[in-house]
């Protein structure tokens, strides 16, 4: 009976574990009050986001190609495109702010996300972040007071560190 229960307790804690691999992520979903945002690039942009203690991944993706790692990294901001779209996500911190979901002016700081495949070792790199469905009612931006849904993965082209 003893070597029954070590077996069980094996092959949970092998089935528990979450595969790195980029491949084994759904694709991105994300819904508002149960209908479907579409219409976002395959990939965005990411950066690591130095605060403080905190370097978690950052990778936003847009419902359009406009938006370039010069502008993107600006400390002071950029010019929101007519009609823009922009899902996120954060991986990688261990503090509060070390990980998330964002829709447009909204972040909700929790949820199951993970950098997935090999961390960017240089501009371009291909970054990945698998995050399991999470659901909140953001409180700010174009979006507030509705139920939101997100999932999946998102990847993005490294555009290197940014200090805040």
């Amino acid at each position: 009976m003893r070597t029954a229960a070590l077996i069980v307790i094996t092959l949970a804690a092998a089935c528990s574990k979450k595969s790195s691999d980029p491949k084994d992520c759904k694709p991105l979903t994300v819904t508002v009050d149960g209908t479907p945002l579409t219409g976002f690039q395959p990939t965005g942009l990411a950066r690591m986001d130095k605060m403080g203690a905190e370097s978690p991944y950052e990778v936003e993706v847009f419902n359009h190609t406009k938006i370039t790692c010069e502008q993107w990294m600006n400390k002071k901001g950029r010019t929101v495109e007519p009609g823009e779209v922009a899902v996120r996500a954060l991986a990688g911190g261990k503090g509060m702010m070390g990980k998330g979901i964002g829709l447009g002016a909204h972040m909700q700081f929790e949820g199951d996300i993970t950098v997935v495949g090999a961390k960017p070792t240089k501009i371009g790199d291909q970054v990945t972040l698998c995050a399991s469905e999470l659901t909140f009612t953001p409180q700010v931006g174009e979006h507030k007071g509705k139920k939101v849904t997100v999932g999946g993965l998102f990847a993005g082209s490294y555009c290197g560190e940014m200090q805040f």
